[in-house]
């Protein structure tokens, strides 16, 4: 359960079963902001929600968003901490029946802590989409980690059904890192 300061939604029937709807969510300096439009599917013994896409800006500690979404780490990253709230946005598409059809978001955390590694600030832009044949992916496309001596940017492609993936970096590593 979570205390919250504020609560606000709109939700447009206007359209229906295509729903628009707006929410607002905050705790302290913490925020969660979504907007966008979902259909509601009737075809069933009950109404469940369709397609659609939400987009989404939040800020908000790791472990609570960890927290809200059910969703625990890996084991290999268990030391991961983060010194501030992270602050992302994007945008979620839904298959019908909740499913997730594709995710892109833009993620920025100040102090970033792995095991020996510390990092001043951390950014992740990228996806999750599914391939042709109903695999997801999850591509990447910008990673910058930046330290008081050194900075890499990068990239990183996973098919998460196979594991096959790819690593591109470049930048200034303090080889001390890849030993930690």
């Amino acid at each position: 359960s979570f205390a919250l300061d504020c609560v606000t939604s709109d939700l447009d029937l206007q359209e229906w079963p295509q729903l628009s709807l707006s929410a607002l969510v905050t705790q302290g300096l913490d925020s969660l902001k979504m907007a966008g439009q979902v259909k509601v599917d009737m075809s069933g013994s009950s109404p469940d929600l369709g397609d659609g896409q939400i987009d989404f800006r939040v800020q908000a500690p790791a472990a609570t968003l960890l927290a809200a979404g059910h969703w625990t780490l890996p084991p290999e990253l268990g030391s991961l901490k983060f010194d501030d709230v992270l602050r992302a946005d994007g945008r979620v598409e839904l298959a019908a029946g909740h499913r997730l059809d594709s995710l892109e978001w833009t993620v920025h955390a100040g102090g970033t802590h792995f095991q020996n590694i510390d990092l001043e600030q951390a950014m992740a832009r990228g996806s999750i989409e599914r391939d042709a044949t109903g695999n997801y992916l999850i591509d990447l496309t910008q990673i910058s980690l930046i330290n008081k001596t050194w900075r890499v940017d990068g990239s990183y492609f996973e098919n998460l059904q196979t594991h096959e993936f790819r690593v591109l970096a470049r930048g200034s590593l303090d080889p001390a890192v890849l030993n930690s």
